[in-house]
């Protein structure tokens, strides 16, 4: 068993869930279209990467993950750090967000909470 172990452990990525997302390791060619799927989650509430959707200015229907490999926890990571420059930026805009929780997605529900045992 210590050598399986051993042996995947190896190179562990494929393993690991939820890794941060980075801007500079966006391909220049999608960093557009990432930065609308996230805006949109910011501002209207969050969209599982995994989820069919059309976004506002991309015509057609897609997954967060055709633009990019991101876990819902990484994408959940993403989404804060774009909501905080938002909000320093240009303060709170009327939307949906703001309207039921206060404030950009997902900035009320951060740091995320580990369940209980």
């Amino acid at each position: 068993m210590e050598e399986l172990i051993a042996q995947l452990l190896k190179d562990p990525r494929p393993l690991l869930a939820g890794l941060p997302l980075k801007w500079n390791e966006v391909p220049p060619d999608r960093q557009q279209g990432v930065m609308i799927c996230a805006l949109h989650c910011c501002l209207n509430g969050p969209v599982g990467v995994n989820k069919v959707t059309t976004f506002p200015m991309i015509r057609e229907p897609m997954k967060i993950k055709d633009l990019v490999a991101v876990s819902n926890k990484s994408w959940k990571g993403f989404c804060f750090a774009v909501a905080t420059i938002v909000l320093e930026s240009k303060g709170k805009i009327e939307c949906s967000s703001v309207a039921v929780i206060g404030t950009y997605w997902p900035l009320a529900d951060w740091p995320p909470r580990l369940p209980r045992t």
